[in-house]
């Protein structure tokens, strides 16, 4: 996709097969919370709402 100058100069020139259809996917949330990776409550104490504090190795990956 070549650049443009807005949203509507961006068309798509070539596309290679199509998006999966994932009928059960997780909601990216969850998963960090599941894994022990994100925490919610304790970031809503130091800062308020709509803050996340990452852990381990989702720390890691959001920084690599």
């Amino acid at each position: 996709m070549p650049n443009g100058a807005s949203e509507k100069d961006n068309k798509e020139v070539h596309k290679i097969g199509e998006p999966k259809r994932l009928n059960n996917a997780k909601d990216h949330a969850d998963i960090g919370a599941a894994l022990g990776g994100m925490d919610f409550e304790t970031a809503a104490k130091m800062s308020g709402a709509r803050f996340v504090l990452l852990k381990s190795g989702v720390a890691h990956l959001e920084r690599a």
